[in-house]
């Protein structure tokens, strides 16, 4: 659903890939990783199959693969295709010259088979068969409890480097040194073929490999030689049994304290241990019959491991379980070449693979168990067949006995016509001969009268032996009624489970509900944001505005300044302007400041929400887990149910032979019969015996009447019996259907939940990315407002230098003005001066007149005074400019 809802929305029909990035920091260390890498459906394609071959995952799965014809999709060549696994390849059936529906998700020459087109199947397509042994190593292969077709063999060359590294682990046989590089070197320079062979290594040995020194080399002998010390439950935990951990290898080894006893052990012995499941089971008990994994017990045992008296079982070759699909010969199938097939490399980090979701695991766990019931059911069908054959047999007991009173009847009509003669012949001397005969006939009858209580002893076994039948038929009848009582117990408890799983289904509906509240709401808060973000930008551009129209009146200061001397007036009324424009931009920058706090606080809250949103998630898996262990209680009950069932049928299995011994004795009785016809002749001469015994046969046959018809009215209970189990029966399968209908609904509403889970994980990424979008713009105006702070406190800057320019001016000014009045007044003084000097000018110029006329020495006084006069004036107006 994901892949097909990014096709249809997404406009990248080019990519192949995708990948998601996880930003919160605590999502990012919960999951443990940064990116995670998809694969995008693009195109379905078909193709035909031109081989099938094995390839052995490291876990010792065998994936069929589909060798294909090469097809192009997309620029890329695929010659391959994979089934994902056994249990898939067994329900398509796919047999070679077959065309397959391929679908591509983007890895190179890799494909997923989709479907089988079966209606283009032609006569000479060749079915396929899975091998019942491993391609790589040729150890048996099983069937395990998942379906899949595993290797068991811890020496198999895929596998190997996965057991290395797991026996070599702290929680195994804490190996320093031993990492996966090494152990991949070890594999590939033929060093190690066998976890036995590290017990075999030295030091020359180890310094051939790449980064591995005479040191590192002595460490890691030492760490092998440590691990022969540890004891025999770290030994059993670290031999890559399937499902046997640490804690599982402690329980077997306390039950068995040796290797032999452990490994000659059945699978009901292991299952009767507390806490070991039917799989865990399963797979010690061929772990061990294994010839390659016997060998690896010994080797270490001979290695100085704690391996306490190795004495395994035979081998066996165990069998894949048969397929009806795969039963015609083929050809066997080949080792998977290397080269077309790409294998992936090494690495210690774990790729994601696409697992089931816990709502699907929780279906499929439900379908397993009403499959469960339903073999039960049959198992039940089977019985119930069973005692319709055993009434059958019962109904056929009681058709002899029937004949049996026949020819009592006919015996005693006969001896009563025999009386009838002898009375005759009593009236009569002259029959003798006739008397003669009837003695003869009496022999006889008497004969037949002691065959007749022979059949009466044998029909009176055969009845106390059919009443223990019908008395072992009731108990039977009382355990299926208990098995009955069980299953509806299980049917209550399947029916609260549902109601359960209804209930969960309306609390994620509510959850569903208030998610999508969350999400229009968290819509209408980054609708808000993004009306903010405008607003911002708005004023981001009017304050660009305002800084440009600073600059420009900036500038203007700058001209005006530089006519200050003359207008200072007009100065002062422009800085009063330019004071009023920056308490403008502060409160706008105090308003900006406000913005931001309230975007933090709401990212604050939109933060809050996600992780409300991650505890209900959390709720939800609990819930699920709850669930699961609820299945495995119920898988534990039916388990009981068919050990039950198993009892049931072995005591049918009793009543059979039973019944086998009874037909014996009744041939017995018809050969003894034969036996009998001979001694009649003998019962004519005991008719008077004959008579007194006739009345015992009577009182016996009255009995035998009697114990007939308890019998008739034990057959009745039965039969009503059996007709209330037939309706109970169909009561359950009626029940059996309105579970499964409301399995089906659930199954439903649990896809829905699902799609609607993936739509909202959809519009959570969707949200996230929005987020991030207005973090990165809210980073942008916290860049650009920092910009423009810092353009701010340039412009305060500017204008500080011009208030100080212009109050430096100011007081040059005032200065100046003073030294004008000064000059002023020293200017009066030399006007003053001036006028006194053109005076005594004036006065020297009649005095030198006056001298002229009187002497020439007089002329010199006068041009001296007149020089003095003009030296005065010059230093003056000096003085005054």
């Amino acid at each position: 659903m994901f892949y097909a809802r990014l096709n249809s929305l997404a406009s990248i029909p080019d990519h192949q890939r995708m990948i998601l990035k996880v930003n919160p920091l605590k999502k990012r260390i919960r999951g443990g990783k940064k990116e995670v890498t998809t694969d995008i459906t693009t195109k379905e394609v078909r193709a035909q199959i031109e081989a099938i071959k094995i390839k052995v995952e490291r876990n010792g799965h065998l994936t069929p693969i589909a060798q294909i014809a090469p097809v192009e999709v997309e620029g890329t060549k695929i010659e391959y295709a994979t089934f994902l696994g056994s249990d898939r390849f067994t329900e398509l059936n796919p047999q070679i010259g077959d065309t397959l529906l391929l679908c591509h998700g983007g890895t190179d020459k890799m494909a997923e088979v989709v479907g089988v087109i079966a209606e283009e199947r032609s006569s000479g397509s060749q079915p396929f068969k899975m091998p019942t042994h491993c391609p790589e190593c040729g150890s048996p292969v099983i069937r395990t409890s998942d379906d899949e077709i595993s290797c068991l063999n811890s020496s198999c060359a895929p596998i190997l480097p996965y057991s290395l590294l797991n026996w070599a682990s702290r929680d195994a046989m804490e190996i320093s040194g031993l990492g996966e590089k090494l152990a991949y070197q070890l594999i590939e320079h033929g060093l190690v073929k066998s976890i036995a062979d590290l017990y075999e290594l030295n030091a020359d040995q180890l310094i051939t490999l790449e980064r591995m020194g005479k040191k590192s080399a002595k460490n890691l002998l030492k760490a092998i030689a440590k691990s022969k010390s540890l004891p025999w439950s770290r030994v059993l935990a670290s031999l890559g049994i399937r499902h046997v951990g640490r804690a599982t290898a402690q329980m077997l080894t306390q039950e068995f304290a040796t290797v032999g006893n452990l490994a000659k052990a059945e699978i009901t012995e292991l299952e009767a241990i507390e806490r070991i499941s039917p799989e865990i089971a399963q797979s010690v008990y061929h772990w061990f019959r294994i010839q390659a994994n016997q060998t690896l017990i010994e080797r270490l045992s001979a290695a100085g491991l704690q391996l306490p008296s190795v004495a395994l079982p035979e081998i066996l070759d165990v069998p894949v379980a048969p397929e009806t699909a795969t039963q015609q010969v083929q050809p066997s199938p080949a080792p998977l070449d290397k080269e077309p097939v790409p294998m992936p490399a090494p690495s210690t980090s774990k790729t994601p693979s696409h697992a089931e979701s816990p709502l699907d695991a929780s279906a499929q766990e439900l379908q397993t168990a009403t499959e469960r019931n339903a073999q039960l059911q049959s198992e039940l069908e089977q019985a119930t067949q069973h005692s319709g054959q055993l009434r059958s047999e019962l109904e056929e007991i009681r058709t002899t006995l029937e004949r049996a009173e026949q020819q009592t009847a006919q015996l005693q009509s006969e001896l009563a016509e025999s009386r009838q003669q002898l009375t005759q012949a009593n009236q009569s001397e002259s029959l003798e001969s006739e008397l003669a005969q009837k003695n003869t006939q009496l022999t006889q009858a008497q004969e037949q009268t002691a065959q007749l209580n022979a059949q009466l002893q044998e029909i009176q076994s055969a009845l106390a032996a059919s009443t223990r039948q019908t008395e072992e038929l009731q108990t039977e009848l009382e355990q299926s009624k208990q098995h009955s009582g069980e299953l509806d117990s299980q049917l209550n408890q399947l029916r609260t489970e549902l109601e359960q799983s209804k209930q969960h289904s309306g609390e994620l509906d509510s959850q569903l509900t208030q998610l999508r509240t969350e999400l229009e709401q968290s819509k209408q808060h980054s609708g808000e944001l993004d009306s903010q973000l405008t607003q911002l930008r708005t004023e981001l551009e009017q304050s660009k505005q305002h800084s440009g129209e600073l600059d420009s009146q900036l500038t203007q200061v700058r001209t005006e300044l530089e006519q200050s001397k003359q207008h200072s007036g007009e100065l002062d009324s422009q800085l009063t302007q330019v004071r009023t424009e920056l308490e403008q931009s502060k409160q706008h920058s105090e308003e900006l400041d406000s913005q931001l706090t309230q975007l933090r606080t709401e990212l604050e809250q939109s933060k809050q929400h996600s992780g409300e949103l991650d505890s209900q998630l959390t709720q939800v898996r609990t819930e699920l887990e709850q669930s699961k262990q609820h299945s495995g209680e119920l898988d534990s009950q039916l388990t009981e149910v068919r050990t039950e069932l198993e009892q049931s049928k072995q005591h049918s299995g009793e009543l059979d032979s039973q019944l086998t011994q009874v037909r014996t004795e009744l041939e017995q009785s018809k050969q003894h019969s034969g036996e009998l016809d001979s001694q009649l002749t003998q019962v004519r001469t005991e008719l008077e015996q004959s008579k007194q015994h006739s009345g015992e046969l009577d009182s016996q046959l009255t009995e035998v009447r009697s114990q007939l018809a308890q019998v008739q009215q034990e057959r009745s209970q039965i039969q009503s019996q059996l007709e209330e189990r037939g309706e109970r029966l169909q009561q359950l399968e009626g029940e059996k259907q309105d579970l499964q209908q409301q399995l089906s609904e659930t199954r439903t509403q649990l896809l829905g939940v699902e799609e609607m889970r993936s739509h909202l994980q959809t519009e959570l990424a969707q949200i996230k990315a929005e987020n991030e979008r207005a973090q990165q713009q809210r980073s942008d105006l916290e860049t650009q407002l920092a910009k423009s702070h810092a353009a701010q406190s340039q412009l305060q800057g500017d204008l500080n230098e011009t208030q100080e320019k212009l109050q430096r001016l100011l007081h040059d000014q005032s200065h100046s003005q003073s030294q004008v009045t000064q000059a002023n007044s020293e200017r009066s003084d030399v006007l003053s001066q001036l006028e006194a000097a053109n005076q005594a000018r004036s006065q020297l110029e009649s005095q030198l007149a006056l001298v002229r006329s009187q002497t020439p020495l007089l002329k010199t006084g006068v041009v001296l005074a007149f020089l003095f006069g003009s030296l005065i004036a010059w230093f003056s107006a000096l003085a005054i400019y």
